[in-house]
């Protein structure tokens, strides 16, 4: 179980690689962004995107922080929960996208 907490951390820490560039996809995303004449299900699905996308590293830090408070109480069953946490999370934000995708909001 342990084994298992580290490797999907490490898994969740990999993503991170690419947050600068999802970062500037965002901040393109919000510059071009006019609310007056898009629907209601556009601006959600692509502020939720934003929102969603920005905070995944604040996701990602508490979660490490809870691994490893419970790895050091020998509790490899909670840990193992809150490492999961990072990659469940991302799988909400690619559902999000295909949301928008399937409904041509994105």
């Amino acid at each position: 179980m342990k084994l298992a907490s580290i490797l999907l951390l490490i898994i969740g820490g990999l993503l991170l690689l690419f947050y600068p560039f999802v970062m500037m996809s965002d901040f393109m995303l919000l510059s071009g962004m006019t609310t007056s004449s898009r629907p209601f299900g556009e601006l959600t699905v692509s502020y939720g995107l934003i929102i969603t996308t920005s905070v995944y590293p604040l996701v990602y830090g508490v979660c490490l922080y809870f691994v490893i408070v419970r790895l050091k109480r020998k509790k490899h069953k909670r840990a193992l929960s809150f490492s999961i946490c990072p990659i469940g999370y991302i799988a909400v934000i690619v559902a999000l996208f295909e949301i928008g995708r399937i409904f041509g909001l994105t």
